[in-house]
């Protein structure tokens, strides 16, 4: 990471946005603890961003740039199959807002993206119905429009599956995973 963002800081051009979309997907079908998936998903999701960070920071302080990390709804609450991925979604959340302090007194934004489910590679592997599934392009002009436009701390998208996420964390587990059951998705 010091050497490709060295050689695009100095030989291409300034970085202004960092998009940081580090993610490998691996649902746990079988509901079974696969410590090798846990570590891959901590190394790739979770890791890399925090690499990635730590070398942009020391470019991008005091020029009010933008670094942007993808993360997922899958952060705000536990999901069956969803152990590793959740957990490293959850984290990389947690990362943004608690630098979102931090680095308001070095002069970068920092913000997180929240896709709903993309129909990309990675949901192809799901078993389950993913509703308000948007196409790739949907979702590129969602996320350029959202880092070109006026700064916002969170870009989310589509508003009703996120919102309704976001609104489950503050249920009982026991409603909760009542809900779970009537989807059949536990």
């Amino acid at each position: 990471m010091k050497d490709t963002i060295a050689f695009i800081e100095n030989d291409i051009s300034k970085i202004d946005i960092a998009l940081l979309n580090a993610a490998a997907y691996s649902p746990n079908r079988t509901q079974e603890f696969d410590i090798e998936n846990y570590n891959l998903l901590i190394e790739v999701n979770l890791n890399g961003t925090i690499n990635c960070i730590d070398v942009l920071k020391n470019y991008m302080q005091g020029r009010n740039n933008l670094i942007s990390v993808v993360s997922s709804p899958v952060g705000f609450r536990g999901m069956p199959t969803a152990g590793a991925y959740g957990m490293t979604k959850a984290a990389q959340l947690n990362l943004v807002e608690s630098l979102y302090f931090d680095f308001k007194k070095l002069n970068i934004n920092i913000s997180v993206i929240n896709p709903g489910f993309i129909d990309t590679e990675s949901t192809k592997l799901n078993s389950f119905k993913m509703p308000f599934l948007k196409s790739a392009t949907y979702a590129a002009e969602k996320i350029f429009k959202g880092l070109t436009g006026k700064y916002r701390f969170e870009i989310y998208f589509p508003f009703f599956l996120v919102f309704s996420v976001k609104i489950m964390r503050f249920l009982p587990l026991k409603i909760y995973s009542f809900i779970w059951k009537k989807l059949g998705n536990f």
